[in-house]
């Protein structure tokens, strides 16, 4: 009796061990599924910081196409750090002259690839984006005056005259796409101007200064052979400072529009923010003398600075 009871004893502790062992299994298998669904966890938490990464540093190339107006291998940059890591806009080389179907990109859009990268698991993503830039500075000012269509002043503008001026400020058939122009009319010949001024509150946009910017205008001019019975000006102001053109003239444009450019110095440096836009149309003493003006057209470094930049195309890039 004594023999067996030793025996029982003996699987008693066998019995214990294996009840152990499992339980440390178990709580091994937990241990590890624990630290995975951690791993899990933070390595998709980095994957989506460094898809936000990514896409910040489109936003960056957004701004640098939106403020130079060139898409070319000046825009790449990085890395550069933002938050938990970095972002690196790749050098724009071959191969980045189309957009993803593989139609080539006008001269308005500009295709970008940009990297992500987490500092700590160094988890990147990548993705690419294809921008567009609106090249008119003022589109918020109804350029071409015909907002709203028909007849009567274009929305936001303000047009106030002065002198030898007879009939309507605004001509709604007068302008070179068959509608809506400013226009000043001087009737009768020998002394006084006729003088129009325009101006418009603009949805305030940003450039960097110093920077010269071009203005491109539609107009037509009916008079006699009088030399620079035009004259014509163009403004922008932040609000504190104006910066204005130098005069625009001319004579007779026989009977047909035509176009013209100016340009306008913004001195200083840093950034300016224009908040208003103005001209000055003067029709001169002398002959009988009429002037429309349309299609107004503000652009910046030598014709492309500025201007709102839209994401016309977006992907991420797999390896």
């Amino acid at each position: 009796m004594k023999h067996v009871s030793r025996q029982s004893g003996v699987a008693s502790v066998i019995t214990v061990l294996l009840l152990a062992i499992v339980v440390m299994l178990v709580l091994v298998m937990s241990i590890q599924i624990s630290v995975t669904g951690v791993n899990d966890t933070l390595n998709q938490s980095d994957s989506v910081a460094a898809l936000f990464l990514a896409e910040s540093g489109v936003e960056r190339a957004s701004w640098n196409f939106g403020n130079s107006g060139v898409c070319d291998t000046a825009m790449a940059e990085g890395p550069v750090s933002m938050g938990s890591g970095s972002f690196t806009i790749e050098d724009l080389g071959a191969g980045f002259n189309t957009d993803f179907s593989g139609a080539a990109l006008p001269a308005e859009q500009c295709r970008v690839r940009v990297t992500g990268t987490v500092s700590g698991s160094n988890t990147s993503r990548t993705t690419e984006a294809v921008l567009e830039i609106n090249a008119n500075l003022i589109q918020t000012a109804n350029p071409d005056f015909n907002d709203p269509p028909g007849s009567g002043p274009p929305t936001g503008w303000t047009f106030n005259q002065s002198g030898a001026f007879s009939g309507d400020p605004w001509d709604d058939t007068g302008g070179p796409d068959g509608s809506r122009a400013a226009f000043i009319y001087k009737p009768n010949p020998g002394g006084g101007a006729a003088n129009g001024g325009g101006s418009f509150a603009l949805s305030g946009f940003t450039v960097t200064a110093p920077i010269t910017l071009s203005m491109t205008f539609d107009y037509k001019v009916e008079n006699g052979s009088a030399p620079n019975s035009m004259q014509l000006t163009f403004s922008v102001s932040d609000g504190s400072t104006i910066y204005s053109s130098a005069v625009y003239q001319d004579s007779n444009t026989g009977g047909a529009f035509v176009s013209g450019t100016t340009t306008i110095d913004l001195t200083g440096s840093g950034s300016v923010s224009l908040t208003a836009l103005s001209f000055d149309l003067e029709a001169k003493s002398g002959q009988p003398n009429r002037i429309w003006l349309d299609n107004l057209v503000l652009t910046g470094g030598g014709g492309g600075a500025g201007g709102p930049v839209t994401l016309k195309q977006w992907r991420e890039v797999v390896y």
